[in-house]
C-alpha cells in the first residue's frame, strides 16, 4: 500500500493507516480537511464516528460535534495535561437492538472518545491511541443519564481495541 511500517499514521492527516484503508480511503494521501462525498463532514470525522466517508449522509452535516480546550497545563518533564470540553454531541433515534453482550433500548446512543498523542517533536513516532466511552438514552423527552456534564479521568481512556470497559453511564442509560 506503500505506507510506512514504522508509523500508525503514514499521511499524517492524523487517521491511522488500517482505519483509512478499511474506510476505502488512501493511507498515503492526507484525507485533512477533506470531504469526498460532499455531506458537510470532514473525512477524518467520518471515519472516527463510523461513518462512510464516501457516502454522503445529508443528516450529518448538522451533527458535528465541537471540542474545545478550556485548560493546557504543563505537568513537567515537557509532558502536558488538557482539559476540554465537548459540546454539540446529538442523540439519534434507535432502536431497540442486541449487540453482542449489551442488550439497547431504543433511543440509546454511544459516544467514542478518541485521541492520540506523541512527543511533539517526535514525527516519525507511531504514537498512541486511546478511547474511552459513554452512555446516554431519550426515554421519551427525558435524557438518562440526566447529567449534561460528564468527567472523565486518564483511567476511563485505554486502547481502542480494549472492550472490557465499562462506558460511563452505561449502567443507567442501559438499564431496560
Amino acid at each position: 500500500l506503500g505506507t510506512n511500517a514504522t508509523i500508525a499514521d503514514t499521511d499524517g492527516d492524523g487517521v491511522p493507516d488500517g482505519l483509512e484503508v478499511r474506510a476505502g480511503l488512501s493511507p498515503t494521501v492526507s484525507n485533512e480537511g477533506r470531504d469526498v462525498d460532499g455531506d458537510g463532514v470532514r473525512d477524518v470525522d467520518e471515519v472516527m464516528r463510523g461513518t462512510n466517508p464516501l457516502v454522503a449522509d445529508a443528516e450529518l452535516g448538522a451533527l458535528v460535534p465541537r471540542v474545545e480546550v478550556v485548560d493546557d497545563t504543563d505537568i513537567g518533564n515537557g509532558a502536558r495535561c488538557f482539559r476540554y470540553t465537548v459540546t454539540k454531541l446529538p442523540m439519534v433515534a434507535t432502536k431497540e437492538g442486541r449487540a453482542p453482550s449489551v442488550f439497547t433500548p431504543a433511543g440509546a446512543n454511544q459516544f467514542k472518545l478518541w485521541f492520540s498523542w506523541a512527543p511533539k517533536d517526535a514525527s516519525f513516532s507511531v504514537g498512541e491511541w486511546a478511547s474511552a466511552c459513554a452512555w446516554a438514552r431519550l426515554d421519551g423527552e427525558k435524557r438518562v443519564p440526566a447529567s449534561l456534564s460528564l468527567e472523565l479521568e486518564r483511567v476511563a481512556f485505554g486502547p481502542p481495541q480494549d472492550g472490557s470497559r465499562q462506558c460511563a453511564g452505561e449502567t443507567e442509560a442501559l438499564k431496560r
